[in-house]
């Protein structure tokens, strides 16, 4: 008979801990692993940044004191929002439109509005929100948004006629029925 040399037993444990390992990074996603959770944790930076909701809807009509929220999924960076990626014109004479905003962070809510003196004349705008706005982790829109919204023109106020114009229209009624008595009573 042949002697069998003394083998050491084969330690299995690294092998074993580093095939779970990669089974764990495999199935909760590189990403998730990376910032320290399970996919769908609350710290995971999403992929993109992207619109919640946006108050009015787009293809509205717009009264003169209205304003626009648009809610993001995530805070933003304020210094990435600038008349270079948030910006609105008008559909029919493509000439730029001033835009009023303020940003809350709060609720992470962009709000908008437009001059007074838009509400002048009948206009289609339409209002861009480019993918150079980011959050605070740097997450990207992953396309630009387009809102239209149309601006009807605003009633003219009624006029108001001065009293003394109002007198002047009473007595001539009031001329025009004593002459009508006048008249009848002469024929």
């Amino acid at each position: 008979m042949k002697e069998v040399p003394n083998h050491k037993p084969i330690n299995f444990k690294p092998l074993l801990n580093f095939v779970l390992f990669l089974l764990m990074v495999a199935g909760m996603g590189f990403s998730g692993y990376m910032i320290g959770g399970s996919v769908g944790r609350k710290n995971e930076v999403p992929a993109y940044l992207t619109i919640v909701s946006v108050t009015p809807d787009s293809n509205t009509a717009l009264a003169i004191n209205d304003t626009v929220a648009v809610q993001f999924s995530a805070p933003l960076k304020k210094s990435t929002i600038s008349k270079n990626n948030f910006f609105a014109h008008d559909l029919r004479n493509e000439k730029m439109i001033p835009v009023i905003y303020r940003y809350n962070d709060a609720n992470q809510t962009l709000y908008f509005s437009f001059p007074e003196y838009l509400f002048a004349r009948e206009t289609d705008i339409q209002v861009e929100l480019t993918e150079e706005i980011t959050d605070l982790h740097d997450s990207r829109m992953k396309e630009v948004k387009r809102l239209f919204y149309s601006i009807a023109k605003k009633p003219e106020p009624p006029k108001i006629r001065k009293k003394s114009q109002k007198k002047k229209q009473k007595a001539s009624v009031e001329i025009n029925v004593q002459a009508s008595k006048v008249q009848k009573r002469t024929l």
